[in-house]
């Protein structure tokens, strides 16, 4: 889908769910820095497209990392690794809580100066910058992308990049989110943070050992992977990530919602109302094999197919966020809709319902755009809520409550290829070229690499010796659902 010089990336294989850029020549060059220069400066600004570890990245995934690192917040030159540079405007997040950067495409026939001057007003968001501040933590968000991959759950988590920005310039930013946002909430309060940790003399910020001292030099970047010893000039250090459009959000109980659809406050209440839910105690923790249990709940196949989908999606959810320590992910879940439906070829596809109106009666898929075209199918299963983790931000240095209230417990179903590729992942997790990877590309502490090491080892172990007892059942394949294939748990081998 062709926009002027925009093209349409996808964050699931095959099927677009937001826009980015041009970069079509150089998208599939791993491995490299782009440089960005700095006004004034001698220095540059670097954005690092690393190599998959173990996974395997998608095309979308390749064109997502080469198109945030052709955004290029100053408007100079950069390495002439990518044939466009992308500018943009800039502006203050001031909703949530998080102070990071919004970034924003150039509408045409507008400057820069003209939408940061309007506050981004009607510009569309692309991307944004966050650092490790307030809970945020900045190798949570590159885990998330990395080890999404890794255990093949590429739908889930959108492309991020690791970014470091020019302080001088993030000054500028930080006096706008402080006059724009509201005193009393807390982005404000974080704004105002980062004047108080406005870097002090960088050889007596070295030495400090207050907490203080620690949480100002983890904004910026270091030399050797070190969490002590900052660079000669350092420059601040965060994830740019890819912004999804046309998702929404889970309420109810499955996102820690109240009876009254109210947000609970804190997070441990949150994961609490979801483990009272009938979805976990009746769905996610059933010991009978889904054939048995989901038809004789609803006779519909679409809701059929949604309870398999959301079994599949938050099994996946609370293992990942196991291993990563996530300590806000509940009111985070997020989901895009599709419409699944059986081909001429009676193969289960799947098409994002933004771009395709479903005709449930006549068996048709009608397009919404010009580029796309009308679909004739066997059979229609519409509105299907497949699940999306974009803010991942207070991960691997937070409380993890996947584990201090036991979740993995409920889990009596999960995908197979999930579960071999964690079984692998924690095989190779100790070995030199997995430590390098994750100290250099995801950017662990020592300390971040054993805690998520140990998280891995502890809950690939717990699923290893549930599905030995035959408590755990990898039942969750929506074309044998279909088919009605009994499911044989000796067809799935627990042991490497």
């Amino acid at each position: 889908m062709l926009f002027y010089f925009f093209i349409t990336v996808t964050l699931w294989a095959k099927e677009p769910t937001y826009t980015v850029f041009n970069v079509e020549s150089k998208a599939s060059l791993l491995d490299r820095t782009v440089r960005f220069g700095i006004p004034d400066k001698k220095q540059m600004e670097i954005c690092e497209i690393p190599k998959p570890f173990m996974g395997k990245y998608t095309d979308a995934d390749r064109k997502g990392l080469a198109a945030l690192c052709d955004l290029d917040l100053h408007g100079t030159d950069i390495t002439p690794y990518t044939t466009d540079k992308i500018l943009v405007a800039t502006c203050p997040k001031t909703v949530s809580s998080n102070p990071g950067i919004d970034i924003y495409r150039l509408p045409k026939n507008n400057t820069r100066e003209a939408i940061e001057n309007n506050d981004c007003k009607n510009a569309k968001k692309i991307a944004k910058f966050k650092q490790s501040i307030s809970c945020s933590y900045t190798p949570s968000i590159l885990a998330y992308f990395h080890v999404s991959r890794i255990l093949g759950l590429s739908q889930m988590v959108p492309v991020s990049v690791y970014r470091t920005v020019d302080p001088g310039y993030h000054e500028r930013i930080v006096e706008k989110g402080i006059q724009l946002t509201d005193p009393e909430d807390i982005i404000h309060l974080n704004w105002r943070t980062y004047k108080s940790r406005k870097r002090q003399n960088k050889k007596s910020l070295e030495k400090d050992p207050s907490r203080r001292a620690k949480l100002i030099r983890r904004l910026y970047t270091h030399k050797n992977s070190s969490p002590n010893k900052l660079d000669d000039d350092p420059l601040l250090a965060g994830a740019l990530m890819a912004n999804p459009r046309g998702e929404n959000t889970f309420r109810g109980g499955l996102a820690g919602y109240s009876k009254k659809n109210e947000r609970a406050g804190r997070p441990m209440r949150r994961i609490e109302i979801f483990l009272q839910t009938n979805f976990v105690n009746y769905t996610l923790a059933n010991p009978l094999s889904t054939l048995e249990f989901i038809p004789k709940r609803t006779s519909s196949k679409q809701s059929q197919i949604q309870t398999l989908v959301l079994l599949r999606d938050f099994s996946a959810m609370l293992i990942l966020d196991y291993i990563l320590s996530q300590g806000d992910r509940f009111g985070n879940q997020h989901f895009f809709l599709y419409h699944y439906y059986l081909d001429q070829n009676n193969q289960l596809q799947r098409v994002l319902a933004t771009d395709y109106m479903a005709d449930v009666e006549r068996n048709m898929l009608i397009s919404h755009g010009s580029s796309l075209f009308d679909k004739e199918v066997q059979q229609i299963f519409p509105n299907i809520k497949v699940m999306l983790l974009k803010d991942n931000d207070c991960g691997v240095t937070g409380y993890n409550f996947a584990k201090l209230y036991k979740a993995i417990d409920k889990i009596r179903h999960m995908d197979y290829d999930l579960y071999r590729k964690m079984l692998d992942l924690n095989n190779v997790y100790d070995q030199p070229r997995s430590k390098e990877f994750f100290h250099n590309v995801v950017k662990f502490s020592s300390a971040d690499y054993k805690k998520v090491g140990a998280n891995l080892k502890r809950v690939s172990a717990q699923l290893k010796s549930k599905c030995q007892k035959g408590t755990l059942k990898f039942d969750l394949s929506l074309p044998h659902f279909l088919a009605q294939k009994a499911y044989e748990h000796s067809d799935y081998p627990c042991a490497e």
